[in-house]
């Protein structure tokens, strides 16, 4: 039962990952012309976040936290 919980959390995980690129990625399409703080606010947070992901992932205490 606990493998079966294992694996459909880190599907749960893939499948935000996959969203998550998806929305940063037409984000920065949109606003690659003009390039300002915002966007490279923007490009760190996603950054945070799929390290985040990473690590939660992984079943990492760090991830947790971060997310």
């Amino acid at each position: 039962m606990v493998s079966k919980d294992i694996k459909f959390y880190k599907l749960l995980i893939i499948l935000n990952t996959i969203a998550s690129i998806v929305i940063t990625h037409q984000i920065i399409l949109y606003n690659i012309e003009n390039l300002n703080i915002k966007v490279y606010f923007i490009l760190f947070y996603a950054l945070i976040w799929f390290y985040s992901l990473y690590k939660i992932y992984n079943f990492s205490k760090l991830g947790l936290k971060l997310y």
